[in-house]
C-alpha cells in the first residue's frame, strides 16, 4: 500500500485521476485498510500508536505533493486520510477488541 502511494502515486497520471467526492471516500478507505492492516501486522503496538503511524504517512504523502507537478497538497484529502484511520480505530475497539491482544 506504501508502494502504491508514494511511488504509483507520483507518476504524472495520478494528477486528477479520480475526481471529487470519489477522491475522499477513496482516501477514506485506503486509510481504512491501512490502519487496520498495519495494527493486524504489527503485534504488541497498540492501536492507537498504529493510528498516529499512518496519520504520519498521510502526512508525508501531503507533503510529497508539493514536488509533484499536477498535484495539489490539500487539508480536505489529509481530512479524509484522518477520518478513515479514526473510523479503522473505532472498528478495531468495537469488533475486534483484545485481537491481538493491545
Amino acid at each position: 500500500m506504501l508502494l502504491s502511494l508514494f511511488v504509483l502515486g507520483s507518476v504524472p497520471q495520478a494528477a486528477g485521476l479520480l475526481a471529487p467526492p470519489v477522491d475522499k471516500i477513496v482516501h477514506l478507505l485506503v486509510f481504512f485498510l491501512m490502519t487496520l492492516l498495519m495494527w493486524l501486522g504489527l503485534p504488541g503496538v497498540a492501536a492507537w500508536q498504529t493510528g498516529l503511524m499512518v496519520a504520519l504517512v498521510g502526512c508525508l504523502d501531503e507533503v510529497n505533493q508539493l514536488r509533484l507537478p499536477g498535484r495539489y497538497p490539500g487539508g480536505d484529502d489529509l481530512g479524509a486520510d484522518l477520518l478513515g484511520i479514526v473510523l479503522a480505530l473505532v472498528f478495531i475497539a468495537f469488533f475486534l477488541p483484545g485481537f491481538p491482544a493491545d
